[in-house]
């Protein structure tokens, strides 16, 4: 019996502007008649056998086991005790021999054999908990930009759903799926995405404590820029238990709320600017009527939006640039043609 399983999503900054994604999951298992040597998951995400790591070593710390269950614990020795029942013994996992199961996982979904370090007895409490590094986060976490800029997250999240076993041919993976008494789901976003939609409704939602969780997570929580993280926890009612006949779905819609980002948006308006200036020989008088161009489209940026002012800059640019170009005077006509009409589609909605 599975008596609690917590699961983190964490989006975490990388080196570029790209995002980290890991999986971090908690068992709290009590067997009964038989032993226990490993354990079957299914998380939705792309993964190899090298993304696995136990996390039982930094648990064993005492602040950061309390940091993980928001409470005051007591650790004594291989023993840990939450005040949430009986005490419960810390099990490390072989991360050497777990693995995941090619004829189920696909670039986008991933079922793994758990290998414990030792047999979990008959009749007794364990904890263990690991570490899945995504290579590819598949359904659960969808972007949706502007532009070249992330504006929107739809999470999609499932626990013990038979939906999400439609690829396969067979149900050889359905009698795997047990019951679980309580969930505890984690998602860690960047703070600049409010939750605007949520089912079922959020536990509760906190600021991550910054580099409080750097000894944990074994890299800062936001390397070079000071980025602000939000966690966002679901959990399951009371006497509520989690299998087949009523599976977990947790859907969350987090959006962007900023007009005016100098982001990625900003430095593509950037690369255009530059890339014809160095192609296009363009006379002084020219640049001069560009500027001017562009001062006036930064009170357009202000009222509107990036995306926008991006097309309606670009061409503008364009047609100051070449429009004391010889070879240029047949093209302004088509550029000016196309001004006016993406100028009406964009701005039409304002009007």
């Amino acid at each position: 019996m599975v008596e609690g399983c917590h699961i983190n999503l964490w989006s975490l900054a990388g080196l570029s502007r790209g995002r980290r994604f890991v999986w971090d999951v908690g068992l709290r298992v009590r067997t009964t008649e038989s032993p226990l040597a490993s354990i079957r998951i299914a998380i939705p995400a792309g993964s190899t056998d090298s993304g696995i790591s136990d996390l039982i070593p930094q648990l064993r710390n005492q602040e950061t086991a309390e940091l993980i269950f928001g409470k005051p614990v007591q650790i004594h020795g291989s023993s840990l005790d939450d005040a949430n029942g009986s005490p419960m013994e810390l099990l490390e996992i072989d991360a050497a021999g777990s693995h995941v199961e090619p004829c189920y996982s696909t670039p986008d979904f991933s079922v793994w054999t758990i290998k414990l370090a030792r047999r979990i007895p008959a009749d007794s409490v364990t904890y263990f908990r690991f570490r899945i590094k995504a290579t590819s986060i598949g359904r659960c976490w969808n972007w949706r930009r502007s532009w070249l800029e992330r504006k929107r997250i739809i999470i999609d999240f499932r626990l013990s759903d038979v939906r999400e076993l439609w690829y396969l041919s067979s149900d050889s993976l359905k009698h795997y799926i047990h019951d679980i008494e309580c969930v505890n789901f984690f998602l860690i976003a960047p703070a600049r995405f409010r939750l605007v939609a949520a089912s079922p409704l959020v536990h509760y939602s906190r600021i991550l404590e910054g580099y409080a969780w750097k000894s944990y997570l074994k890299r800062s929580p936001s390397y070079f820029r000071k980025e602000k993280l939000i966690i966002h926890q679901w959990r399951t009612e009371k006497d509520r238990v989690v299998n087949l006949k009523s599976p977990l779905r947790i859907f969350a819609d987090l959006e962007d709320p900023r007009t005016l980002n100098f982001g990625p948006n900003m430095l593509m308006g950037l690369a255009m600017v530059s890339i014809v200036a160095l192609v296009v020989a363009a006379k002084e008088q020219a640049i001069v009527a560009s500027v001017n161009a562009w001062s006036k489209l930064a009170s357009v940026a202000l009222s509107r939006h990036i995306p926008a002012a991006s097309v309606t800059g670009f061409l503008i640019i364009c047609s100051g640039l070449i429009s004391k170009i010889e070879t240029g005077k047949k093209v302004i006509r088509f550029l000016q043609s196309g001004f006016s009409r993406v100028e009406r589609y964009v701005f039409s909605d304002t009007n």
